[in-house]
């Protein structure tokens, strides 16, 4: 009997380990959000997703040879689980290539996929795939998502990848799509044909040919670019690893520009509340929200409960030192508690996708 009742709670643990195994990974980023920024969205609303999250972090975002690191250097910290130098995307500060979460998840047979409002190869998306030692080299970066694995891609900035002949900025008379389509991408440059597409396969979507307009004018939203992205890759039996980025957080912070902080914001919840319906429903997902560092200094100085227009004060237009929150939800989001710096926080993450032997994707 008492053999019968080893067996049975033997059989239970191996169940229950299975289920709490890590199938899925979104990371979400907001690019220069740090905690004040994400107090505008809990402290408005009682039901905000921020609350949902049962386990919490700090992360220090300093680089490998500043103290105020950039986004470039942030990301990379996130993607590979090494500190580099500011400016410096997916390489060490010697400029040695560094393997990224999405070669991990690669390796293990996952999908991968990227949703930013900003170009594909910026300096954040662009750490998850991408090995160059100058961030402004965009032209470059969209031959390094060429040569990548990457399944979907969602953002703008088709100019880096048509040559200057075409309209584009590209000087070497490459044509970059041209060639994403010859390996069996499936191109689109407008948000109607986005939704109505059923793809199967890999995508990329230009959604602008530079910059995306801001949330309030773009006409959809990071939440709605993160279901699109989790319907394409969950068709991957191995699972998924998905980066979303709030692009504009940063941008309009550097202007310390209120309005358009609070909108940006707002965005980006929506993405974090796509990303946790998800989540909940399917068991196996693991969701982290973060930032790659905070920008403009931002405090929120006064308001009310009933009255979310809050006043907010920053002591500066560039990045700072400050700490940035972690929020984890899912398998393996106990793994993400406590201060720890940045690129503890991405061998975390890789971690647990090389619990993975899977070596061939499985659609």
């Amino acid at each position: 009997m008492i053999g019968r009742t080893a067996a049975l709670f033997l059989v239970l643990l191996t169940c229950l380990t299975a289920q709490d195994k890590v199938k899925n990974i979104i990371i979400l980023i907001g690019d220069g959000m740090g905690l004040n920024a994400v107090s505008l969205e809990f402290l408005k609303d009682q039901n905000s997703p921020y609350y949902s999250f049962p386990f919490t972090g700090l992360s220090v975002t300093t680089s490998a040879d500043k103290l105020i690191t950039d986004s470039a250097a942030g990301a990379t910290a996130i993607s590979t689980g090494t500190k580099t130098k500011n400016g410096y995307v997916g390489v060490g500060p010697s400029g040695t290539r560094l393997k990224t979460v999405f070669e991990y998840a690669d390796d293990a047979g996952k999908s991968t996929g990227l949703a930013v409002t900003s170009t594909i190869t910026h300096a954040t998306p662009g750490a998850f795939f991408g090995h160059v030692s100058d961030r402004g080299k965009q032209d470059v970066l969209a031959v390094d998502l060429l040569n990548s694995s990457v399944d979907v891609a969602l953002g703008s900035g088709s100019s880096y990848f048509i040559p200057a002949s075409a309209g584009g900025r590209r000087t070497d008379n490459r044509n970059i799509i041209s060639e994403l389509r010859a390996k069996g991408y499936y191109i689109t440059t407008t948000y109607a044909d986005l939704v109505s597409t059923e793809v199967n396969d890999k995508l990329v979507a230009f959604l602008d040919s530079v910059e995306l307009p801001s949330a309030k004018e773009r006409g959809f939203s990071l939440g709605d670019l993160t279901g699109m992205a989790i319907h394409k890759l969950n068709t991957n039996k191995n699972g998924f690893v998905l980066m979303v980025e709030g692009s504009q957080i940063d941008w309009y912070a550097h202007d310390n520009d209120t309005v358009k902080i609070f909108q940006e914001m707002e965005d980006f919840t929506s993405a974090v509340r796509r990303a946790l319906e998800f989540a909940k429903k399917d068991g196996r997902t693991l969701v982290i929200v973060t930032a790659d560092h905070e920008t403009g200094g931002l405090a929120v100085n006064k308001g009310n409960f009933t009255d979310p227009a809050y006043t907010l004060r920053y002591t500066t237009k560039s990045h700072t030192a400050g700490a940035v929150p972690v929020f984890a939800f899912g398998p393996g989001s106990s793994n993400f508690t406590g201060l720890y710096h940045n690129d503890e926080l991405g061998k975390r993450i890789i971690r647990l996708i090389k619990t993975e032997k899977l070596k061939i994707k499985n659609y």
